[in-house]
């Protein structure tokens, strides 16, 4: 197995229902419906020579194979997470549903296959296990539809009535809708305790020295996960990512030795890196206790003051890293994280340097192997979305365009599509805040615009000159007097276009 693999089955199992593990359970349960259904023919052919109907039953025989054989071609092309748990449902219901069905044609609660809904539950709850709230809406339709038929067929079926003349085969029936409710809770319970244990080991799995505790976010490269290191009693967060070939690791490493480099405040500290014997790459960084800005300003926003001070902080960190040979190519709300400081305040942390670009290394690709744009289009500079030479100044770019939907609630530009995305952001003039925003500070428009000019040679030279000129602006007397209500943002317009 890969480095890819085992990142995909970690992030899987820590969801309990990842789609790869979710596929091969419910391909299994598939075979063994296929093996299993057709065994109960010769007890068709015993109720149609009591009268049942038997073109109507060998009908019912074949329609479960068939809908099993449709899924499982359908799992071996690859489908949604959605259309796995779909299937499922569908799949077990039909099973216990036309075992319902099998008893309205036959025998009614006499049926000898009517018994075997029992089965059908136990294996959707025991093979497929989920929490006791999952499991609840998934398998009640497999409850639901075997009593459902039963008294169906009573009703459309007078002659079954008299069944119940008889007290043995009344307190029969009852004894198995108790019993057969009580298996339903007991399958819960069982499937509730299996996930549960499923997830400790997940979440023991070690990666070098670290015990993984649960996966906490996911980055352009990779996942980001919670991890303890046994020996020195600390959580950390670990970053997880895959690299092929020798280039990709090369860059990596430099990656980490430059960032290790870096004790500026406003940079996630790194601690360790590391690689597994199966190609799974990681690092170590500092465990943030805060917020994203994206969170913070879609809570209600920040005063002009605030900010300044974020992202003069950021461009100070930007700064420092453009220093060392690094250009980060994903500013983002997302990745600027604000921690409280024990003397009051926030500190800005920039994160994610997973498609930083290290001067030096040679071009790299503006389109990841998937086509989707390397970097986010909402906050991405002319340049990087023309596939054109990066440098500080596209960061500079980026920054502004933060700054920009800091102020106005959304970002420079709103497309429909990708396309139109990169066009506007390589063609468009990005308008000036004041155009959504009234009664902001003299000098603003001026700030702002100047970071989002199309030629990097137009905007600032540098990060620092950028925070110096903004930190300026929104803290000058006119700034602090204004009454502007805080922009809240619309994560809608933040999201990246899909076609």
């Amino acid at each position: 197995m890969h480095g890819g693999e085992i990142l995909g089955s970690l992030s899987h199992g820590a969801t309990m229902s990842g789609q790869r593990e979710n596929v091969i359970r419910l391909r299994r349960c598939f075979f063994v419906g296929l093996v299993l259904w057709p065994l109960f023919t010769p007890v068709d052919l015993v109720a149609a020579q009591q009268g049942a109907s038997l073109p109507a039953l060998l009908g019912v025989r074949a329609a479960l194979p068939l809908l099993l054989l449709a899924f499982l071609a359908a799992l071996k092309k690859g489908v949604s997470p959605g259309a796995v748990t779909a299937m499922e449902i569908i799949a077990f219901s039909c099973g216990s549903g036309l075992l319902g069905l099998d008893a309205l044609i036959a025998q009614g609660f006499r049926t000898p296959t009517f018994t075997s809904t029992f089965l059908v539950l136990v294996v959707q709850g025991l093979l497929l296990p989920s929490p006791w709230q999952r499991g609840l809406w998934r398998t009640a339709p497999t409850l639901v539809l075997p009593p459902l038929f039963l008294v169906v067929s009573y009703v459309v079926r007078p002659e079954l009535r008299t069944d119940f003349d008889d007290p043995l085969l009344r307190a029969e029936s009852v004894s198995y809708v108790v019993a057969y409710f009580a298996a339903w809770v007991v399958v819960l319970i069982a499937g509730d305790t299996t996930w549960n244990l499923r997830r400790q080991v997940h979440q023991n799995q070690l990666i070098g020295r670290y015990r993984l505790i649960e996966k906490i976010g996911q980055g352009g490269m990779g996942e980001v996960w919670k991890a303890f290191h046994p020996t020195l009693k600390t959580e950390v967060a670990m970053k997880l990512t895959t690299h092929n070939g020798p280039t990709e690791l090369q860059r990596f490493e430099r990656e980490i030795e430059v960032l290790t480099a870096i004790t500026h405040p406003g940079v996630v500290k790194i601690f360790d890196c590391g690689m597994t014997d199966e190609g799974l790459i990681f690092y170590t960084m500092e465990l943030l206790q805060g917020r994203s800005l994206k969170d913070r300003m879609a809570e209600g926003g920040l005063s002009l003051l605030e900010i300044g001070d974020v992202i003069s902080q950021v461009a100070g960190a930007l700064h420092e890293v453009h220093a060392h040979g690094i250009i980060h190519r994903d500013i983002k709300p997302e990745n600027i994280v604000l921690v409280a400081r024990p003397e009051g305040g926030v500190q800005a942390k920039l994160i994610d340097f997973g498609i930083a670009k290290q001067q030096g290394l040679g071009p790299a690709p503006t389109l990841t192997m998937t086509g989707s744009v390397l970097g986010t289009p909402v906050f991405l500079a002319p340049e990087q979305a023309l596939g054109e030479n990066v440098d500080a100044r596209t960061d500079v770019y980026a920054l502004g365009a933060v700054l920009f939907a800091c102020l106005t609630g959304r970002p420079p530009f709103l497309e429909d599509s990708l396309t139109a995305m990169l066009l506007a952001h390589a063609q468009k003039a990005a308008p000036a805040p004041s155009f959504f925003v009234a009664g902001l500070p003299p000098g603003v428009d001026e700030v702002v615009l100047r970071c989002l000019r199309k030629h990097p040679a137009d905007r600032y030279p540098s990060a620092k000159e950028m925070g110096e000129a903004v930190l300026a602006v929104l803290s000058s007397p006119e700034a602090l007097g204004a009454q502007l209500s805080p922009a809240r943002w619309d994560s809608d317009t933040l999201d990246v276009p899909r076609h």
